[in-house]
């Protein structure tokens, strides 16, 4: 999946922590796409994309992310219900809403890419803010992207 020479900056860091503020159609998704992708590669890894709402990420990433698996027969199993893909390796990528912030307690994580793009509201994110900590402990490598109004509120 080519990326633009932004997006390579993104892509090449490798610190834990990437916070990438971009504005629209900088392909924030297609680089999400490929990070879980590229992550998920090696075997027995555990990605995760968590957006505002779990109908956002179905919306923004599953259709997208589905599909380019499939394509290059990656896919063992999907899991339409809980948006989750299995990996001939025995990686899994799921995708995830903070507005269910119970459902993302307790698990450790290879990769989490946050998606707070889509006028995130105050009230759905807070609680979600919480468990944040304890899963970005874990999780080797953690990616956050950010629409420029979205930062600054």
């Amino acid at each position: 999946m080519p990326l633009s020479p932004a997006q390579r900056l993104i892509a090449q860091n490798q610190s834990r922590f990437r916070i990438a503020v971009c504005g629209r159609r900088f392909g924030k998704t297609h680089i999400a796409i490929r990070e879980l992708a590229r992550h998920a590669a090696q075997p027995e890894r555990t990605c995760w994309y968590i957006a505002p709402t779990y109908r956002q990420a179905k919306q923004i990433v599953w259709r997208k992310l589905k599909r380019r698996l499939q394509s290059i027969n990656w896919v063992a199993k999907t899991n339409e219900n809980d948006l989750e893909l299995t990996l001939v390796n025995g990686s899994t990528i799921s995708l995830k809403g903070a507005d269910n912030y119970d459902s993302l307690r307790g698990v450790g994580l290879n990769l989490l890419v946050i998606d707070d793009s889509r006028r995130p509201r105050p009230v759905t994110m807070a609680p979600a803010i919480e468990p944040i900590p304890p899963i970005t402990t874990t999780a080797k490598t953690t990616m956050i992207r950010f629409d420029p109004i979205t930062a600054v509120t």
